[in-house]
């Protein structure tokens, strides 16, 4: 919500980059820092999307493609889409990829709920195996809870991708409307995928893959819980929808990251020191 009495005045101004308000506002140096920041943490980023691809196809193949050959095929597929689509095919893209996981989220839902017998039947499981994850702050104090919080917030405040978004808005009126459909989707999508992820631990509560020798829970089986809930339990058609979704995600957001760097090397490196007359095209 603070970021839409932002979107108005970033279009106005109508920087290409989050590095061009740096040099607005403070000089050159600020945006050459800047530019090695951004560059250094959203191609980390993007190597997240990758891995997770890669976990994802190793999924889907049942082992036959292991999850390193999956990042790269993963890779591969994102650094192409990136190059040949640019800004204008990207959010036509993520128009279409956010369709498909408010859908697939949505109707995923119900059904991994009748999965397991019911919602009675999930709140039962899980009081019995650990009651403190249907609690609201699940057993942590309101400052554990704003700890959580203020990252992401304070992400999304520094958002390059947004930021360049807004820029290539229509106009003022048109990125604060994009604020207000990026505010809703984001609460419904994250709503029901933790939901999904908590029933998931409901559905998975006595199989040992998801748990350590001690009864701990093995985090990076917990990290697949979503794919595990949609690949083995829920009707093939539903299932085929969540990894689309799932897909969506790893595009949209592996693309999303690279454009921004991309656009940073482009404008804040080679156009600034190495070809000055360099034209936008």
């Amino acid at each position: 919500m603070v970021i839409y009495f932002v979107a108005a005045r970033v279009r106005k101004i109508s920087q290409y980059t989050l590095t061009d308000l740096l040099e607005k506002r403070y000089n050159r140096t600020a945006k050459v820092l800047g530019t090695i920041t951004i560059i250094i943490a959203y191609m980390v980023s993007a190597g997240y999307q990758f891995k997770g691809g890669g976990r994802f196809i190793s999924i889907l193949t049942e082992g036959a493609i292991s999850p390193e050959t999956g990042m790269l095929i993963s890779g591969i597929v994102i650094v192409g889409l990136t190059v040949l689509a640019g800004m204008v095919s990207i959010v036509s893209i993520d128009i279409f990829n956010g369709i498909v996981m408010i859908i697939a989220m949505c109707l995923t839902l119900p059904f991994a709920i009748s999965s397991h017998g019911g919602w009675d039947a999930v709140v039962s499981t899980i009081e019995a195996k650990n009651p403190a994850y249907l609690s609201l702050f699940e057993g942590h104090d309101f400052l554990w809870v704003v700890g959580i919080i203020l990252p992401t917030f304070l992400l999304l405040l520094s958002e390059s991708s947004v930021y360049q978004k807004f820029s290539s808005a229509k106009d003022a009126k048109g990125a604060k409307q994009a604020v207000m459909g990026m505010f809703a989707g984001v609460v419904v999508i994250e709503f029901i995928m933790c939901a999904i992820a908590v029933v998931g631990y409901a559905i998975y509560s006595d199989d040992p893959r998801f748990f350590l020798a001690d009864g701990s829970i093995n985090r990076a089986m917990a990290e697949e819980v979503i794919l595990r809930v949609g690949y083995e339990k829920m009707p093939a058609i539903v299932g085929s929808l969540l990894f689309a979704g799932g897909v969506a995600i790893i595009i949209s957001t592996g693309n999303t990251f690279l454009m921004v760097t991309s656009t940073n090397v482009a404008r804040d490196i080679f156009q600034t020191f190495i070809y000055k007359d360099a034209t936008s095209r």
